[in-house]
């Protein structure tokens, strides 16, 4: 897989998708008709996003005009999700900057997915960009030393892969591997089991529908939470990957929600404590010492996510807090402090 050869905005695919959401271009918003064609030699500053890809320099989601950033802002919604994590919360950020200088209106899911920092420029790894088979083809199978291999470069990076992905590849490792000692984020997305937090991780989306009038979608996934028992594990996490796909809510995957899979499979046999200072939430073990530590170090990305009064009664007593929250939010929150102790 190279960003080179994947379509990403407007440029990409010269308007195919832009015609498929919008047909009719009566829909079209008048300012479109007054954009300027954007070539790719314009300066970096007019486009939200630049990937270097190796000796490639990919400039993506132009943002000269509102005409541009309007569509930019419209592909992203739908393509951000192909864009590893850095990428596509500067591209976001960057959206946003030029849609408010613009006076247009964003998207809250491109808002939520914004990052932090300055600047466009965002550098590919080869992780980033390896597909599915080309990882596998990587190791061998046929021998400990090249499962172990296997085993631990997937523990180490996973979260660098697309989600189904993961899936594929945990369930290649876990089924050449013998004997004990394999890592929870393999035993996770390779497990034939339901994940005990499933139900929260519903829930989670199903608020975050809610919070943006949608609710039609919140419908859909209490009827969905309703019949899980029932479902096969592959089919609701089939249905999570549009579901989520379709709602941009894949550009808050690893940040806020939980991918499909693993809101979908999950070890059976799980404490919900597990002594005195840590606390199980679904596979996620969380200490006393590691929501503490999100607390010194997250505190804005709390407030960005639950609001300032909450961050505020948080910090001053992190593990007290966090196990009182609701079961939801606690998915969310331990997600946080596990994303902290990697970064």
């Amino acid at each position: 897989m190279s960003f080179s050869t994947t379509t990403l905005d407007f440029y990409d695919d010269h308007g195919e998708l832009l015609r498929t959401i919008v047909p009719d271009p009566d829909d079209l918003p008048p300012f479109l008709k007054t954009a300027a064609v954007q070539d790719r030699s314009a300066p970096a500053n007019m486009w939200a996003l630049v990937l270097l890809d190796g000796d490639e320099v990919l400039c993506k989601y132009a943002t000269g005009d509102p005409g541009n950033t309007w569509l930019s802002m419209l592909y992203f919604y739908e393509t951000g999700g192909l864009l590893p994590e850095k990428a596509r919360a500067a591209a976001a950020a960057n959206l946003v900057k030029a849609a408010e200088a613009f006076g247009l209106p964003v998207p809250e899911e491109i808002v939520l997915a914004a990052g932090d920092g300055d600047g466009n420029l965002v550098e590919v790894t080869q992780a980033d960009v390896l597909a599915p088979d080309d990882v596998e083809s990587g190791f061998s199978f046929s021998h400990a030393a090249g499962i172990e291999e296997a085993t631990s470069w997937f523990d180490e990076n996973h979260g660098r892969m697309n989600p189904r992905e993961r899936r594929g590849f945990a369930v290649t490792v876990a089924a050449a591997h013998r004997g004990p000692g394999l890592p929870t984020s393999v035993r996770t997305y390779a497990s034939s089991d339901k994940a005990p937090h499933l139900g929260a991780c519903l829930q989670v989306r199903r608020e975050v529908m809610l919070d943006l009038g949608l609710q039609e979608e919140a419908d859909l996934l209490s009827k969905v939470a309703s019949a899980s028992k029932k479902l096969h594990s592959e089919v609701v996490a089939d249905f999570l990957d549009k579901f989520d796909r379709k709602a941009g809510l894949d550009l808050l995957w690893d940040r806020f929600i939980p991918d499909p899979w693993f809101s979908t499979f999950g070890l059976k046999k799980q404490a919900e404590h597990v002594g005195e200072h840590l606390t199980w939430v679904g596979n996620e073990a969380v200490t006393d010492e590691d929501v503490e530590r999100l607390a010194e170090r997250g505190r804005l990305r709390i407030a960005e996510v639950f609001g300032n009064d909450f961050a505020n009664k948080f910090c001053r007593d992190p593990a007290a807090h966090f196990k009182s929250m609701a079961e939801a939010d606690k998915v969310i929150v331990a997600k946080m402090a596990v994303a902290t102790i990697n970064g």
